[in-house]
């Protein structure tokens, strides 16, 4: 399955619902990492599962991760991904890389042309410079909705 760069586009933008910064704190240990996972549903019907992990020993070594349920099917098809500044990152496309900073990964249409991962094309970014910066990010870029204002009795 390959999808097109405005199919992804659609998909990241799909409305979803409203998530607190404190759910996708990773709690659970699994290994040497912090998970969570929670799985929402998008005003148009389409699943999305977001991925949060964090290297226990390293806290700029984390991901945030949104990924797409195809209906029908176990693909996880990843459209968005922000890293930590824990390592080194190349386009191998491009020719370009990307060293030891915050970056985000994008799903593209070319990289799965060629036979790469959805999402393995990536840019530098100083949108954020910790995990709660990655998710609030995140939250902001991927279609989510602004959580409630909560009323304040005066």
């Amino acid at each position: 399955m390959v999808l097109d760069d405005t199919t992804i586009e659609r998909l990241t933008r799909e409305s979803k619902p409203s998530l607190e910064l404190a759910q996708l704190m990773p709690a659970k240990r699994k290994r040497a990492h912090r998970e969570t996972q929670l799985e929402v549903e998008g005003r148009e019907g389409s699943r999305f599962r977001v991925i949060v992990r964090q290297l226990v020993l390293d806290p700029l070594d984390f991901s945030v991760i949104l990924a797409y349920l195809p209906s029908g099917s176990t693909r996880v098809f990843r459209l968005r991904r922000h890293n930590g500044s824990s390592h080194v990152h190349s386009n191998k496309l491009e020719g370009t890389t990307i060293r030891f900073d915050f970056h985000m990964h994008t799903a593209t249409e070319r990289y799965q042309v060629a036979g790469f991962k959805e999402e393995d094309y990536a840019e530098p970014t100083d949108a954020y410079g910790d995990l709660p910066g990655a998710v609030a990010y995140m939250l902001e870029v991927a279609g989510f909705e602004p959580p409630a204002q909560r009323s304040m009795a005066v």
